[in-house]
């Protein structure tokens, strides 16, 4: 079978009061804040979970689900990219550490 499609562009909505724009990305940023999650809010959650606060490389940050990598191993700053998954029958944003 062919290759899948590449994954559709990312885009930002800032919200503020009074202010509305979006912004396409290229997926890829650091790990500006983190956090590990023990207590899942449901069963389809892995246990543990990371949450991150990403920096993305246009300058704008968004939190998402870091996945595929060992919780402690996460580091500030770490390179990132972003990748499209299945979740709750929705497909949403996640990262992966990106590898050079």
């Amino acid at each position: 079978p062919p290759p899948p499609p590449p994954p559709p562009p990312l885009f930002f909505f800032n919200a503020e009061p009074g202010f509305r724009d979006a912004q396409e990305s290229r997926g890829l940023g650091d790990v500006y804040k983190r956090q590990i999650v023990h207590r899942p809010p449901e069963t389809d959650f892995p246990n543990p979970y990371i949450i991150i606060d990403v920096e993305m490389e246009e300058g704008w940050r968004m939190y998402s689900r870091l996945i595929d990598c060992d919780p402690l191993s996460v580091q500030i700053d770490q390179s990132v990219k972003v990748v499209f998954r299945e979740f709750q029958g929705r497909v949403l944003p996640f990262f992966q550490l990106r590898e050079y």
